[in-house]
C-alpha cells in the first residue's frame, strides 16, 4: 500500500483556541513519519497558527475570513458559512488529491462532511463533544470516560469506526518518555497554564491570587503563554509587580520537561489536561468554557484532578493550600492521572488510519481524486 495523503482541516484563533492545530500537527507528524505526505488548510483567523505550522514542515492552504453580509449566518468561529467553507475545501482538495480528509472544528459537522466524503477515501473527524451529528467514516473522541456507547443511535454513520477514550489522546512523543521520571521528590515548582491564546486572562487571575495566597518560602511559579495571546504584554507587567518568584515562557517547545520540573499544576481544562495526565502532574482544573466541564468533571471523578470556577478565589487558594502542603495528596493524584493515558494514543490512531485506508481502498476505484 502507498503513504497516503492527507489533508487535515482545522483552525485556530482567539475563540477556537490553539488545541485543535496541536493535536493535528501531532498527528500530521507521525502520518509524515511513515511516509505519508500531509497539507493542512486554515482560515486567517485572529490568533491563527498558520506560521507554526508552516514552521513545523507543512504546507497551509488558507482561506480568507468571508465578509460579512447581511444574508450570511457566518460562524464567528469559522470567519464564513460551512457551505462556504467546503466549497473553498473542496477547491484544495482539487489540487491535493489526498486519500484522507481530517477535520477537527466545532463549526464544521454533517452538512460539511457530506460534501467533502464523495472525494476522498474516507473523512475522519475529531470531535469533543457526543451530540454533534456527523457524516463521518471515522471519528476520534480523545477524552476520558467517552466509550462508542456514549453516541446515540442517528449521531454517527451505522459503520463509523469509532476511537473514544484518552488512550487516544494525540499527544506528542515526549510525554510519554516523560513517565519514567520519579514524581515523588518535590520541586516547589507550579506550572500555570491557561492555554495558547488564554483569551479570557484567566491567567491573571490566578497569579493574583498565588500572590495573595503568599506561597510557602521556596516555592515558585512558571507561567506559560502563546505567543499570539491577546495579554502577554500584560501579565509580563503583571509579574513585575507581584511578590513571586515566578518565570514567563512564551511558545515553549518544551512542555513535557517543564511538566516534570511542576509539582502540580493550575490549568484550562483543555488538551492540555491529557499530557498533564501522560507524565502524572497534579492538577487545579479552571473551566474556561462550558465544553470543557464534561472534561473537567471526568478529571475529578477520577481523582487525577480538583477542579475550580474561573473568579472563585477562596477555592483556589484551598485547593493550592493543599497542593503546596501534602505531598502524599500529590502522589495520589499523580498515580490517578497517570492511569487515564500512557501518552501512545497518535500511534493507535495513525495504526487505526492505515487500517481504515486498507479496508476503503474499493472506495477509490472509479472516483477522481
Amino acid at each position: 500500500m502507498r503513504a497516503p495523503r492527507v489533508l487535515l482541516r482545522v483552525d485556530a484563533s482567539l475563540e477556537l483556541a490553539s488545541g485543535h492545530v496541536m493535536r493535528c500537527m501531532t498527528l500530521a507528524k507521525k502520518i509524515a513519519e511513515q511516509g505519508g505526505e500531509c497539507v493542512f488548510v486554515c482560515r486567517d483567523l485572529e490568533g491563527n497558527m498558520i506560521d507554526a505550522i508552516i514552521a513545523a514542515g507543512f504546507a497551509v492552504n488558507v482561506l480568507t475570513k468571508q465578509p460579512q453580509l447581511a444574508s450570511d449566518c457566518i460562524d464567528a468561529r469559522l470567519g464564513a458559512t460551512e457551505a462556504v467553507d467546503a466549497k473553498q475545501t473542496l477547491s484544495a482538495i482539487a489540487l491535493f488529491k489526498p486519500d484522507i480528509v481530517i477535520v477537527d472544528h466545532y463549526a464544521l459537522g454533517k452538512l460539511w462532511e457530506d460534501s467533502i466524503s464523495a472525494r476522498v477515501v474516507f473523512v475522519l473527524a475529531i470531535d469533543d463533544f457526543t451530540d454533534r451529528p456527523h457524516a463521518c467514516d471515522m471519528l476520534l473522541n480523545q477524552n476520558h470516560g467517552v466509550t462508542p456507547h456514549s453516541y446515540a443511535g442517528g449521531v454517527l454513520p451505522e459503520n463509523c469506526k469509532i476511537l473514544a477514550g484518552a488512550q487516544y489522546a494525540l499527544l506528542r512523543p515526549e510525554f510519554a518518555e516523560a513517565r519514567a521520571l520519579d514524581f515523588a521528590k518535590s520541586r516547589r515548582n507550579i506550572l500555570i497554564s491557561m492555554g495558547g491564546m488564554d483569551a479570557r486572562n484567566a491567567t491573571a487571575w490566578v497569579l493574583n491570587v498565588l500572590d495573595e495566597y503568599s506561597l510557602p518560602k521556596g516555592w515558585s511559579v512558571s507561567v506559560v503563554l502563546g505567543g499570539a495571546s491577546p495579554h502577554r504584554e500584560a501579565v509580563e507587567t503583571q509579574l513585575q509587580a507581584l511578590n513571586l518568584d515566578a518565570d514567563l515562557l512564551v511558545n515553549v517547545q518544551n512542555m513535557a520537561e517543564l511538566m516534570t520540573r511542576a509539582d502540580f499544576a493550575i490549568g484550562a481544562s483543555g488538551s492540555t489536561s491529557w499530557e498533564r495526565c501522560a507524565v502524572g502532574l497534579p492538577a487545579i482544573i479552571v473551566s474556561l468554557a462550558a465544553n470543557q466541564d464534561g472534561l473537567a468533571q471526568a478529571l475529578v471523578d477520577a481523582k487525577a484532578a480538583h477542579r475550580v470556577v474561573l473568579g472563585d478565589t477562596m477555592a483556589l487558594s484551598q485547593k493550592i493550600a493543599i497542593l503546596t502542603s501534602d505531598a502524599r495528596a500529590r502522589q495520589a493524584m499523580t498515580r490517578a492521572a497517570a492511569s487515564i493515558t500512557d501518552g501512545h494514543g497518535v500511534e493507535r490512531v495513525a495504526k487505526a488510519i492505515t487500517q481504515m485506508l486498507v479496508q476503503s481502498e474499493g472506495k477509490a476505484n472509479g472516483q477522481q481524486f
